[in-house]
């Protein structure tokens, strides 16, 4: 056998340019196949860390019955009581579970003091702000979100000033550019009259605005409240109308002790499925009636899901056309080097080696070229993903609320996955080209060449 791969190493060189050629066209389809995956890759874990810690989906949630859609228009009765929470809080104990949260999101009406605008707020304890925040997917995937934009999280000012934090697009449609803490940002003085430009300058520099909603049990909701920072959640339609704002205060100003959801954090997002499983289970055990999904179910996560849909379709096509043209250059190059070696073939066909043994070596030569445009396809994709970041090249997506840095994301599960792939692609052409072309006989593969 080392004699058979001394040959084809050899046979290699014989017809370096076509090969170099062939070898180009490898390494530029295992390129260009990473390079796209990369960004995919990159753009599938944006929206997923945006959905688990920025939106506190968590890896799976739990709402009532009917919860997901009938919350705000019904909130009383699909919420869960604290008694459900205390339930659900039990399975935490399961080992797989790294974290859990509870939120009440509901909406209403924001005043600023002339003008009001409808809100969804989102609301969490600020220990569970905090944990996400701090988690090391934030600071790789999401970094210009994990922080607000503009002055301070709620959670470090006191919670008598009854701090919310509003999105960057809300507090331009709001016009209140300060927040508070901010040398200029004053409360308004008097009654405004929203016809002067005086008041609306002096709303503008005021970082108080009024929340108005529905109680859950009926009647109206109040609060005041102070804005003490921007922060976005990162998509575009939700940041017309998002407020971010602790959760003893929503419950205080909707009056309820009751919750929208509950979410786990696990320790591997690979024991989603089992996990959702097990916690079905497990509430159906207690005779409970909940909804549970997983972050990335289309009801949850729907940019999530139709985006990374439309780029695996454009993935899927991309390799397939590269795989073509792969295919198509080796079996060209295969096809002249077996018209220029059938002599060659013949004399070792009368010496007595099988097709078999000869169809090993067509195939051992094309392993060897494999290596050779591998090695350089490697150290050109890592040093073009070592020159985008250091680039910092800002991208707009649509559907995202801000530009992003755009950066690669290459897994050494998925390098290895492509590398597989058109291994398998190399060997398969090489296998079944010169299988067809050495079932010629004997006497015309001794004939002289054509070419």
């Amino acid at each position: 056998m080392s004699l058979f791969w001394q040959i084809a190493f050899r046979n290699l060189f014989r017809n370096g340019r076509r090969n170099l050629l062939t070898g180009a066209s490898i390494a530029f389809g295992f390129i260009g196949i990473s390079l796209l995956g990369g960004y995919i890759l990159r753009m599938e874990r944006y929206l997923a860390v945006q959905s688990v810690f920025l939106a506190g989906n968590g890896h799976v949630i739990v709402y009532a019955k009917n919860g997901l859609a009938k919350h705000v228009a019904e909130p009383n009765k699909h919420s869960l009581s604290p008694k459900d929470v205390e339930v659900l809080r039990n399975f935490a104990n399961d080992p797989r579970v790294e974290f859990t949260a509870v939120s009440l999101k509901a909406g209403g009406l924001i005043y600023n003091g002339c003008q009001s605008y409808p809100f969804i707020a989102s609301a969490m304890e600020p220990k569970a702000l905090i944990w996400e925040r701090s988690r090391p997917e934030i600071a790789e995937f999401v970094p210009e979100l994990g922080k607000p934009t503009h002055g301070n999280a709620f959670w470090e000012l006191d919670p008598k000033e009854q701090p919310v934090m509003i999105s960057p697009r809300l507090s331009m449609i709001l016009d209140k550019q300060k927040v508070f803490g901010e040398p200029e940002a004053v409360p308004a003085p008097g009654i405004p009259n929203c016809a002067l430009k005086e008041s609306r300058l002096a709303l503008r520099n005021d970082p108080s605005v009024q929340l108005i909603g529905a109680a859950f049990e009926g009647g109206v909701a109040l609060s005041d409240a102070t804005v003490s920072g921007h922060v976005s959640t990162g998509m575009a339609f939700e940041d017309d109308t998002a407020v971010l704002m602790p959760y003893a205060m929503a419950q205080t100003m909707y009056q309820t002790d009751k919750t929208t959801a509950f979410s786990y954090f696990l320790k591997d997002e690979s024991k989603i499925a089992h996990f959702h499983r097990d916690l079905e289970a497990y509430i159906h055990t207690q005779g409970l009636d909940f909804d549970v999904y997983p972050f990335y179910d289309e009801r949850i996560s729907a940019f999530y899901v139709g985006g990374m849909q439309f780029n695996y379709v454009m993935l899927c096509l991309f390799v397939v056309f590269v795989c073509t043209v792969v295919g198509i250059s080796i079996s060209n190059s295969l096809y002249i080097s077996l018209l220029e070696r059938k002599s060659e073939l013949g004399t070792l066909r009368s010496l007595g080696f099988r097709q078999e043994q000869i169809r090993l070596l067509i195939v051992m030569e094309n392993c060897i070229l494999l290596v050779f445009s591998f090695i350089p396809a490697f150290a050109t994709a890592y040093g073009l993903l070592r020159l985008v970041h250091h680039a910092n090249i800002r991208i707009l997506i649509p559907g995202l609320a801000n530009d992003v840095q755009f950066r690669l994301f290459l897994t050494p599960w998925y390098l290895s996955l492509v590398t597989i792939l058109i291994s398998i692609l190399v060997i398969l052409v090489s296998y079944i080209g010169g299988g067809k072309y050495l079932k010629k006989p004997i006497l015309e593969l001794l004939g002289n060449s054509s070419c």
